[in-house]
């Protein structure tokens, strides 16, 4: 496309669209057994596994295979507190494989990204980029890769049974805590992926590796689940600043 000679007076904008199609076989298989607590499962487990496979019917190009695994399970004890376990990953291959980003949290309200916004290399990632969270206590996809993997850990427990405010009479109540430690990274070649490095003092830190711990609490308010989480990163050696997440919906 040539660009036309235009004066300094002059204002145009060009438009570029694409089109691509998809035939994407897919096999599921899910698990859940769990039990709900106020705010999230308290005890059972769930997991899922996913296969999906773009044979490129439309456009060789485009052809992709994609491995997905979930497996969460919930300790319940002391009638109201619970520990959440959680172990997820992918992969992706072929000519224009998925991708999957990590970092942040679902329905992050007043979320920071790490590059101004996710980055988009092809039209499949409009509809395939593929977000693995929660990873606390770094900006939104802190790390984007064709393959991942992901740990989190929760203790979940009462916080506050009731509360009622003073000067406007608004009765809280089933305030729920946690504390977490996330960790995981996203990467593309494995021979390239390095989970931990030294430092220029020779302390061992971690790289790709993305590891982050903190606290927080669930609260229903005007019929939406609201959570507030304080996170720090944790590179192996030292913690960051701390990081102030708000949320919407329940938890993992």
């Amino acid at each position: 496309l040539r660009k036309p000679h235009l004066s300094k007076n002059e204002q145009t904008s060009f438009l570029f669209t694409y089109t691509a199609s998809y035939l994407i076989p897919s096999l599921n298989f899910v698990h859940d057994n769990s039990l709900w607590g106020f705010t999230a499962p308290i005890d059972g487990t769930r997991y899922r596994f996913d296969v999906l496979i773009a044979p490129g019917v439309y456009n060789s190009n485009l052809k992709f295979y994609s491995f997905l695994g979930d497996y969460r399970t919930y300790f319940r004890f002391w009638n109201t507190y619970s520990f959440a376990f959680r172990l997820a990953g992918g992969l992706s291959g072929g000519s224009n494989p998925q991708r999957f980003f990590i970092g942040g949290t679902s329905n992050w309200i007043n979320r920071h990204f790490a590059t101004h916004s996710i980055p988009i290399k092809s039209v499949s990632d409009f509809a395939f980029l593929t977000a693995a969270l929660p990873l606390r206590g770094y900006d939104y996809a802190q790390e984007i890769g064709t393959k991942y993997a992901l740990m989190n850990l929760e203790l979940r427990f009462p916080l506050i049974e009731y509360l009622l405010t003073g000067a406007l009479p608004i009765l809280f109540r089933n305030i729920r805590g946690v504390l977490f430690f996330d960790a995981g990274s996203a990467w593309n070649q494995n021979r390239k992926l390095r989970l931990f490095e030294r430092n220029g003092n020779g302390f061992i830190v971690t790289k790709d590796l993305l590891m982050g711990t903190g606290v927080g609490a669930r609260i229903f308010l005007f019929s939406f689940l609201v959570k507030f989480d304080l996170a720090w990163a944790y590179n192996y050696h030292s913690f960051s600043k701390p990081k102030f997440y708000i949320s919407l919906g329940a938890d993992f």
